[in-house]
Protein backbone atom coordinates (compact mmCIF):
# COMPACT_ATOMS: atom_id res chain seq x y z
CA UNK A 1 0.00 0.00 0.00
CA UNK A 2 2.80 2.78 0.62
CA UNK A 3 4.48 2.57 -2.51
CA UNK A 4 0.92 3.29 -4.25
CA UNK A 5 0.43 5.96 -2.89
CA UNK A 6 4.36 8.47 -2.94
CA UNK A 7 3.54 8.53 -6.35
CA UNK A 8 0.72 10.56 -6.10
CA UNK A 9 1.56 12.76 -3.52
CA UNK A 10 4.80 13.31 -5.29
CA UNK A 11 2.60 14.90 -7.87
CA UNK A 12 0.83 17.02 -5.55
CA UNK A 13 4.23 18.35 -4.33
CA UNK A 14 4.90 19.99 -8.43
CA UNK A 15 1.57 21.39 -8.81
CA UNK A 16 1.99 23.64 -5.73
CA UNK A 17 5.40 24.48 -6.45
CA UNK A 18 4.00 25.55 -10.16
CA UNK A 19 0.81 27.67 -8.37
CA UNK A 20 3.50 29.31 -6.21
CA UNK A 21 5.34 30.63 -9.36
CA UNK A 22 2.41 32.36 -10.90
CA UNK A 23 2.16 35.26 -8.25
CA UNK A 24 2.92 39.00 -8.91
CA UNK A 25 3.74 42.13 -6.60
CA UNK A 26 1.60 45.07 -7.11
CA UNK A 27 2.25 47.86 -9.61
CA UNK A 28 0.57 50.57 -11.24
CA UNK A 29 1.44 52.75 -14.56
CA UNK A 30 0.73 56.20 -15.81
CA UNK A 31 1.43 57.47 -19.50
CA UNK A 32 1.31 60.73 -21.24
CA UNK A 33 2.80 62.07 -24.73
CA UNK A 34 4.46 65.58 -25.80
CA UNK A 35 4.63 67.04 -29.02
CA UNK A 36 6.29 69.97 -30.81
CA UNK A 37 4.51 72.56 -32.60
CA UNK A 38 6.49 75.70 -34.20
CA UNK A 39 5.08 79.24 -33.39
CA UNK A 40 3.71 81.49 -35.76
CA UNK A 41 4.85 84.90 -37.05
CA UNK A 42 2.74 86.65 -39.68
CA UNK A 43 2.79 89.96 -41.34
CA UNK A 44 -0.21 91.22 -42.91
CA UNK A 45 -1.87 94.58 -44.32
CA UNK A 46 -4.60 96.47 -45.00
CA UNK A 47 -4.03 99.69 -47.46
CA UNK A 48 -5.47 102.67 -47.54
CA UNK A 49 -4.55 106.26 -49.25
CA UNK A 50 -5.75 109.91 -49.71
CA UNK A 51 -4.46 112.87 -51.39
CA UNK A 52 -5.09 116.74 -51.00
CA UNK A 53 -6.73 116.69 -54.29
CA UNK A 54 -9.67 115.14 -55.38
CA UNK A 55 -10.94 112.57 -57.92
CA UNK A 56 -8.02 110.44 -57.48
CA UNK A 57 -8.89 106.98 -56.51
CA UNK A 58 -5.88 105.59 -54.87
CA UNK A 59 -5.26 101.58 -54.92
CA UNK A 60 -2.46 99.46 -53.84
CA UNK A 61 0.04 99.10 -55.53
CA UNK A 62 -0.92 102.47 -55.88
CA UNK A 63 -0.23 104.58 -59.12
CA UNK A 64 -0.81 108.50 -58.75
CA UNK A 65 -1.26 110.22 -62.66
CA UNK A 66 -1.12 114.34 -62.68
CA UNK A 67 0.83 115.18 -59.88
CA UNK A 68 2.05 118.60 -59.80
CA UNK A 69 3.81 120.95 -57.40
CA UNK A 70 1.27 121.61 -54.30
CA UNK A 71 0.29 118.13 -54.21
CA UNK A 72 0.77 115.97 -50.93
CA UNK A 73 -0.51 113.23 -49.66
CA UNK A 74 0.08 109.79 -47.55
CA UNK A 75 -0.66 106.12 -48.00
CA UNK A 76 -1.62 104.49 -44.67
CA UNK A 77 -0.70 100.84 -44.16
CA UNK A 78 -2.53 98.62 -41.57
CA UNK A 79 0.05 96.27 -40.30
CA UNK A 80 -1.05 93.38 -38.70
CA UNK A 81 0.93 91.19 -36.18
CA UNK A 82 -0.28 87.68 -35.12
CA UNK A 83 1.91 84.77 -33.97
CA UNK A 84 4.57 86.49 -31.99
CA UNK A 85 6.45 89.89 -31.36
CA UNK A 86 8.78 91.01 -33.54
CA UNK A 87 10.56 93.89 -34.80
CA UNK A 88 8.93 95.72 -37.00
CA UNK A 89 10.66 98.04 -39.85
CA UNK A 90 9.60 99.86 -43.41
CA UNK A 91 11.82 100.23 -46.62
CA UNK A 92 11.28 102.27 -49.20
CA UNK A 93 13.23 101.92 -52.57
CA UNK A 94 13.72 104.25 -55.12
CA UNK A 95 13.95 101.89 -58.40
CA UNK A 96 13.70 104.16 -60.91
CA UNK A 97 12.98 108.04 -61.66
CA UNK A 98 14.17 110.97 -63.59
CA UNK A 99 16.55 112.93 -61.94
CA UNK A 100 14.18 116.08 -61.08
CA UNK A 101 11.39 114.67 -59.81
CA UNK A 102 13.72 112.31 -58.05
CA UNK A 103 15.26 115.43 -56.39
CA UNK A 104 12.06 117.34 -55.72
CA UNK A 105 9.97 115.08 -53.67
CA UNK A 106 9.88 114.28 -50.45
CA UNK A 107 8.71 111.43 -48.22
CA UNK A 108 8.52 110.86 -44.89
CA UNK A 109 7.73 107.66 -42.42
CA UNK A 110 5.51 107.92 -39.60
CA UNK A 111 4.58 104.74 -36.62
CA UNK A 112 3.28 105.26 -33.07
CA UNK A 113 4.28 108.67 -32.69
CA UNK A 114 8.11 108.27 -34.36
CA UNK A 115 8.48 109.37 -37.75
CA UNK A 116 11.68 110.52 -40.31
CA UNK A 117 12.20 113.94 -41.11
CA UNK A 118 11.34 114.94 -44.63
CA UNK A 119 14.08 113.62 -47.17
CA UNK A 120 14.62 112.97 -50.82
CA UNK A 121 16.69 110.73 -52.60
CA UNK A 122 20.23 110.94 -54.22
CA UNK A 123 20.51 108.06 -56.45
CA UNK A 124 18.22 104.71 -58.04
CA UNK A 125 17.99 101.68 -55.99
CA UNK A 126 18.78 104.05 -52.70
CA UNK A 127 16.91 102.56 -49.85
CA UNK A 128 15.29 104.64 -46.80
CA UNK A 129 14.88 102.86 -43.91
CA UNK A 130 13.30 103.29 -41.03
CA UNK A 131 13.09 100.93 -37.42
CA UNK A 132 10.34 100.60 -35.52
CA UNK A 133 11.11 98.30 -32.95
CA UNK A 134 9.06 95.77 -31.01
CA UNK A 135 5.86 95.29 -31.81
CA UNK A 136 3.55 93.08 -30.12
CA UNK A 137 0.71 90.95 -31.97
CA UNK A 138 -2.41 92.90 -32.85
CA UNK A 139 -2.66 95.88 -35.28
CA UNK A 140 -1.06 99.17 -36.01
CA UNK A 141 -0.65 101.92 -38.61
CA UNK A 142 2.32 102.91 -40.69
CA UNK A 143 1.78 105.75 -42.87
CA UNK A 144 4.42 106.66 -45.94
CA UNK A 145 3.48 110.59 -46.89
CA UNK A 146 4.88 112.28 -49.77
CA UNK A 147 4.57 116.10 -51.01
CA UNK A 148 5.74 118.21 -53.71
CA UNK A 149 7.04 121.92 -52.86
CA UNK A 150 5.34 124.39 -54.45
CA UNK A 151 8.60 125.93 -55.51
CA UNK A 152 9.03 123.11 -57.93
CA UNK A 153 8.39 124.24 -61.16
CA UNK A 154 8.24 123.09 -64.89
CA UNK A 155 11.76 120.82 -64.57
CA UNK A 156 9.38 117.92 -63.26
CA UNK A 157 6.90 118.02 -66.16
CA UNK A 158 6.42 114.29 -67.77
CA UNK A 159 9.03 112.78 -65.27
CA UNK A 160 8.31 109.92 -63.45
CA UNK A 161 9.41 107.59 -60.22
CA UNK A 162 8.81 104.20 -59.07
CA UNK A 163 9.49 103.32 -55.61
CA UNK A 164 9.18 99.42 -54.07
CA UNK A 165 7.81 99.69 -50.46
CA UNK A 166 8.60 96.55 -47.71
CA UNK A 167 7.39 95.65 -44.20
CA UNK A 168 9.74 93.56 -42.61
CA UNK A 169 8.93 91.51 -39.45
CA UNK A 170 11.94 89.57 -37.39
CA UNK A 171 11.32 87.47 -34.69
CA UNK A 172 12.18 89.13 -31.04
CA UNK A 173 12.80 85.81 -28.77
CA UNK A 174 16.53 84.86 -29.10
CA UNK A 175 17.61 87.38 -30.73
CA UNK A 176 17.18 91.12 -28.34
CA UNK A 177 21.10 90.99 -28.37
CA UNK A 178 22.65 89.09 -30.42
CA UNK A 179 26.08 90.44 -32.51
CA UNK A 180 28.84 89.03 -33.63
CA UNK A 181 32.02 89.13 -32.48
CA UNK A 182 36.33 88.32 -33.95
CA UNK A 183 38.84 87.45 -31.26
CA UNK A 184 42.26 85.59 -30.71
CA UNK A 185 40.85 82.65 -28.79
CA UNK A 186 40.78 79.68 -28.39
CA UNK A 187 43.09 78.68 -31.08
CA UNK A 188 46.02 80.33 -32.30
CA UNK A 189 44.26 81.68 -34.87
CA UNK A 190 41.37 84.08 -34.99
CA UNK A 191 37.75 82.82 -34.67
CA UNK A 192 33.97 84.26 -35.45
CA UNK A 193 31.48 84.33 -32.68
CA UNK A 194 27.89 85.16 -32.03
CA UNK A 195 27.52 87.01 -28.46
CA UNK A 196 24.62 87.68 -26.53
CA UNK A 197 25.69 89.84 -23.64
CA UNK A 198 22.77 89.72 -21.54
CA UNK A 199 22.10 86.30 -21.48
CA UNK A 200 26.13 86.00 -21.08
CA UNK A 201 26.67 83.28 -23.93
CA UNK A 202 28.45 82.74 -27.31
CA UNK A 203 28.44 80.79 -30.02
CA UNK A 204 31.21 79.91 -31.94
CA UNK A 205 31.25 79.81 -35.43
CA UNK A 206 34.04 79.93 -36.95
CA UNK A 207 37.07 78.18 -34.95
CA UNK A 208 40.15 78.79 -37.01
CA UNK A 209 40.24 81.73 -39.82
CA UNK A 210 42.48 81.15 -42.06
CA UNK A 211 44.96 83.83 -41.72
CA UNK A 212 44.82 85.13 -37.82
CA UNK A 213 46.27 88.57 -38.88
CA UNK A 214 42.63 89.29 -40.68
CA UNK A 215 40.68 90.20 -36.89
CA UNK A 216 39.35 94.12 -38.05
CA UNK A 217 36.71 95.74 -39.81
CA UNK A 218 34.21 93.11 -38.95
CA UNK A 219 30.86 94.74 -40.72
CA UNK A 220 27.55 92.09 -40.90
CA UNK A 221 25.81 92.82 -44.24
CA UNK A 222 21.77 91.17 -43.94
CA UNK A 223 21.64 91.98 -47.52
CA UNK A 224 24.20 88.95 -48.57
CA UNK A 225 24.25 87.09 -45.35
CA UNK A 226 27.92 88.09 -44.74
CA UNK A 227 29.91 88.90 -42.36
CA UNK A 228 32.93 91.06 -43.72
CA UNK A 229 36.16 91.17 -42.08
CA UNK A 230 40.07 92.59 -42.92
CA UNK A 231 43.05 93.48 -41.47
CA UNK A 232 44.78 96.47 -39.55
CA UNK A 233 48.37 98.06 -39.76
CA UNK A 234 50.09 96.54 -36.91
CA UNK A 235 50.35 93.73 -39.15
CA UNK A 236 52.19 96.21 -42.05
CA UNK A 237 49.66 95.57 -44.63
CA UNK A 238 48.70 98.39 -46.85
CA UNK A 239 45.84 97.06 -48.85
CA UNK A 240 44.37 94.59 -47.16
CA UNK A 241 41.83 92.16 -48.89
CA UNK A 242 38.37 92.38 -47.93
CA UNK A 243 36.65 88.86 -46.67
CA UNK A 244 33.58 87.36 -45.67
CA UNK A 245 31.72 84.36 -43.88
CA UNK A 246 29.15 83.25 -45.80
CA UNK A 247 26.37 82.11 -43.76
CA UNK A 248 24.86 80.20 -46.80
CA UNK A 249 28.20 78.31 -47.31
CA UNK A 250 29.98 77.93 -44.27
CA UNK A 251 32.59 78.92 -45.95
CA UNK A 252 35.36 82.03 -45.90
CA UNK A 253 35.51 83.85 -49.20
CA UNK A 254 37.53 86.72 -50.30
CA UNK A 255 35.24 89.57 -51.70
CA UNK A 256 35.62 89.92 -55.84
CA UNK A 257 35.48 93.31 -58.32
CA UNK A 258 33.32 93.31 -61.29
CA UNK A 259 36.85 92.03 -63.13
CA UNK A 260 36.97 89.04 -61.43
CA UNK A 261 39.42 90.38 -59.20
CA UNK A 262 40.26 90.01 -55.46
CA UNK A 263 39.55 93.53 -54.26
CA UNK A 264 42.23 95.24 -51.65
CA UNK A 265 40.57 97.89 -49.26
CA UNK A 266 42.31 101.33 -49.76
CA UNK A 267 44.59 101.47 -46.88
CA UNK A 268 44.69 99.64 -43.49
CA UNK A 269 41.35 99.56 -41.46
CA UNK A 270 40.24 98.93 -38.01
CA UNK A 271 36.98 100.46 -38.42
CA UNK A 272 33.85 99.35 -40.35
CA UNK A 273 30.44 99.24 -40.69
CA UNK A 274 27.26 98.21 -43.03
CA UNK A 275 24.94 101.14 -44.46
CA UNK A 276 21.81 100.25 -46.74
CA UNK A 277 23.78 97.70 -47.99
CA UNK A 278 26.96 99.32 -48.60
CA UNK A 279 30.77 98.40 -46.42
CA UNK A 280 31.53 101.55 -45.28
CA UNK A 281 35.14 101.74 -43.45
CA UNK A 282 37.59 104.36 -42.65
CA UNK A 283 41.27 103.72 -43.41
CA UNK A 284 44.00 104.30 -41.26
CA UNK A 285 45.93 107.61 -41.37
CA UNK A 286 43.19 109.53 -43.96
CA UNK A 287 40.09 109.99 -42.16
CA UNK A 288 37.95 109.51 -44.79
CA UNK A 289 35.01 107.61 -44.99
CA UNK A 290 34.84 105.18 -47.73
CA UNK A 291 31.96 103.28 -49.51
CA UNK A 292 32.12 100.28 -51.07
CA UNK A 293 29.22 99.32 -53.11
CA UNK A 294 28.04 95.76 -54.61
CA UNK A 295 26.12 94.57 -57.56
CA UNK A 296 23.32 92.01 -58.20
CA UNK A 297 25.58 89.56 -57.87
CA UNK A 298 27.88 90.56 -54.97
CA UNK A 299 30.84 91.49 -56.45
CA UNK A 300 32.41 95.27 -55.88
CA UNK A 301 30.79 97.82 -57.62
CA UNK A 302 33.25 100.58 -56.63
CA UNK A 303 35.36 101.60 -53.69
CA UNK A 304 34.83 105.14 -53.37
CA UNK A 305 35.29 108.49 -50.39
CA UNK A 306 31.76 109.37 -48.88
CA UNK A 307 33.23 111.81 -46.98
CA UNK A 308 36.64 113.54 -46.82
CA UNK A 309 37.93 113.97 -43.13
CA UNK A 310 35.18 112.77 -41.40
CA UNK A 311 37.48 113.53 -38.15
CA UNK A 312 38.13 117.32 -37.67
CA UNK A 313 40.81 118.04 -37.08
CA UNK A 314 42.16 115.14 -39.45
CA UNK A 315 44.64 112.94 -36.72
CA UNK A 316 46.38 110.09 -37.38
CA UNK A 317 46.11 106.67 -36.33
CA UNK A 318 43.35 107.41 -33.92
CA UNK A 319 40.92 104.57 -35.02
CA UNK A 320 43.95 101.59 -34.34
CA UNK A 321 41.90 99.36 -32.09
CA UNK A 322 38.78 101.46 -32.27
CA UNK A 323 35.08 101.14 -34.49
CA UNK A 324 32.70 102.78 -36.05
CA UNK A 325 28.57 102.08 -36.40
CA UNK A 326 25.39 103.97 -38.03
CA UNK A 327 22.66 105.21 -35.66
CA UNK A 328 19.66 105.70 -38.28
CA UNK A 329 17.06 106.07 -35.79
CA UNK A 330 16.29 109.53 -36.93
CA UNK A 331 19.16 111.35 -39.30
CA UNK A 332 22.11 109.24 -40.37
CA UNK A 333 24.45 109.68 -37.37
CA UNK A 334 28.04 107.94 -37.71
CA UNK A 335 29.28 106.69 -34.03
CA UNK A 336 33.40 105.98 -33.63
CA UNK A 337 35.52 104.85 -31.00
CA UNK A 338 39.39 106.06 -30.98
CA UNK A 339 42.43 106.06 -29.04
CA UNK A 340 41.83 109.34 -27.30
CA UNK A 341 37.85 110.33 -27.72
CA UNK A 342 34.02 109.39 -29.02
CA UNK A 343 32.88 111.26 -32.04
CA UNK A 344 29.86 111.45 -33.64
CA UNK A 345 29.02 112.57 -37.42
CA UNK A 346 25.35 113.42 -38.94
CA UNK A 347 25.80 112.46 -42.49
CA UNK A 348 22.60 114.70 -43.62
CA UNK A 349 23.89 118.09 -42.33
CA UNK A 350 27.68 117.31 -41.79
CA UNK A 351 27.54 118.23 -38.02
CA UNK A 352 30.50 116.54 -36.26
CA UNK A 353 31.50 116.67 -32.00
CA UNK A 354 33.76 115.33 -29.96
CA UNK A 355 32.54 113.40 -27.26
CA UNK A 356 33.77 112.72 -23.15
CA UNK A 357 33.64 109.13 -22.61
CA UNK A 358 35.66 106.40 -22.12
CA UNK A 359 37.91 105.38 -25.77
CA UNK A 360 39.33 102.33 -27.61
CA UNK A 361 36.42 100.28 -27.54
CA UNK A 362 34.28 98.03 -30.03
CA UNK A 363 30.83 98.58 -31.20
CA UNK A 364 28.13 96.93 -32.05
CA UNK A 365 23.93 97.28 -32.17
CA UNK A 366 21.95 94.44 -31.17
CA UNK A 367 18.56 94.32 -33.24
CA UNK A 368 16.99 95.92 -30.32
CA UNK A 369 18.56 99.23 -30.80
CA UNK A 370 20.92 98.56 -27.69
CA UNK A 371 24.77 99.70 -28.41
CA UNK A 372 27.10 97.23 -26.84
CA UNK A 373 30.72 98.03 -26.03
CA UNK A 374 33.72 96.18 -25.73
CA UNK A 375 37.26 96.63 -24.87
CA UNK A 376 39.59 93.68 -26.48
CA UNK A 377 41.53 93.78 -22.94
CA UNK A 378 38.58 93.86 -20.93
CA UNK A 379 36.21 91.35 -19.38
CA UNK A 380 32.89 93.05 -19.57
CA UNK A 381 30.10 94.42 -21.95
CA UNK A 382 28.95 97.90 -21.69
CA UNK A 383 25.17 99.13 -22.32
CA UNK A 384 25.09 103.07 -24.27
CA UNK A 385 22.48 104.82 -22.83
CA UNK A 386 22.59 107.75 -25.37
CA UNK A 387 24.40 107.03 -28.83
CA UNK A 388 24.31 110.56 -29.23
CA UNK A 389 25.46 112.22 -25.91
CA UNK A 390 28.12 109.72 -24.61
CA UNK A 391 29.83 110.73 -21.27
CA UNK A 392 31.61 107.61 -19.01
CA UNK A 393 27.98 107.81 -17.17
CA UNK A 394 26.02 106.68 -19.73
CA UNK A 395 28.03 103.07 -19.75
CA UNK A 396 26.60 100.32 -17.86
CA UNK A 397 28.99 97.73 -16.78
CA UNK A 398 27.36 94.56 -17.33
CA UNK A 399 27.77 91.07 -15.49
CA UNK A 400 32.18 90.67 -15.54
CA UNK A 401 32.50 87.38 -17.69
CA UNK A 402 35.23 85.98 -15.65
CA UNK A 403 32.33 85.21 -12.96
CA UNK A 404 31.93 81.29 -13.51
CA UNK A 405 28.22 81.91 -14.49
CA UNK A 406 28.31 84.57 -17.28
CA UNK A 407 30.81 83.18 -20.12
CA UNK A 408 30.57 86.05 -22.90
CA UNK A 409 34.16 86.34 -23.16
CA UNK A 410 36.84 84.17 -24.82
CA UNK A 411 39.74 83.39 -22.60
CA UNK A 412 39.68 85.90 -20.25
CA UNK A 413 39.55 88.91 -22.75
CA UNK A 414 37.58 90.80 -25.07
CA UNK A 415 36.83 91.05 -28.77
CA UNK A 416 39.02 92.89 -31.39
CA UNK A 417 36.20 93.74 -33.11
CA UNK A 418 32.55 93.83 -33.31
CA UNK A 419 30.00 94.05 -35.52
CA UNK A 420 25.88 94.16 -34.68
CA UNK A 421 23.16 93.96 -37.43
CA UNK A 422 19.81 95.89 -37.43
CA UNK A 423 16.28 94.48 -38.94
CA UNK A 424 15.82 97.44 -41.21
CA UNK A 425 19.41 96.88 -43.08
CA UNK A 426 18.64 96.95 -46.51
CA UNK A 427 17.90 93.23 -47.79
Amino acid sequence: MRKAILPILTVGLVLMLAGAGSLAYFSDSEETSGRFEAGTLVLEYNFYGWSNWEGHEIDDPFELEDVKPGDSGCFTYELKLSGNPAYICAEIELVESDDNIRDSMEFKIEWSGQETDWFTWDDDNQVMCKQFGEMQPGEDNVEICWRIPTDVGNEIQGQSLDLEIRFKAEQVRHREDMIFGIAHAPAENSALYKIYPTLGETELIVEDLPDPEYRNALAYDLNWNRLYFSRGDYWGTDNPELRYYDFATGEIEEVMDEDDEVHNLVGPVYAAAILDGDYMYIPEETNNLRKVTFDTDGDVEGDTILVEDVIDPPTDEVLAMGDIEFYTCDDTWLIGSTTEFYFIYNLDNDEYEELTAERQYQLAFGPDGTLWANHHTETAFYMVEDPLDLTNDDFEEKIDYNDPDYNAGVGGEGYYDLAGWWPCQKE
